[in-house]
């Protein structure tokens, strides 16, 4: 995933198609000073979000995660991790 500034998180996402939609599997570590919260949103073709999940992380630490989501690979426009208030920190484009 690109970095959309200097942020002390970074991570890499795959997308694989399923019969009802598709997983998405990524790795995300943290290297910053305390611990913090995120989100990762699946941005459909009009701009719409998808939440698929949120996790809190420690310093120094992963966190791996595997979620299916109802949209097919071909309907991601991106992936982002973003935080609680909805600022983007990584994106992920096809």
């Amino acid at each position: 995933m690109a970095p959309l500034g200097e942020y002390p998180v970074r991570a890499e996402a795959r997308v694989t198609d399923t019969p009802g939609g598709a997983r998405v599997d990524m790795s995300c570590g943290y290297h910053g000073g305390r611990a913090g919260d995120y989100l990762l949103v699946a941005v459909g073709p009009g701009g719409q979000d998808q939440q698929l999940a949120t996790w809190r992380v420690a310093t120094e630490d992963t966190a791996r995660i595997s979620v299916g989501t109802a949209l097919h690979r071909a309907d991601i426009a991106a992936l982002e991790i973003r935080t609680p208030a909805g600022k983007p920190l990584l994106r992920w484009n096809p």
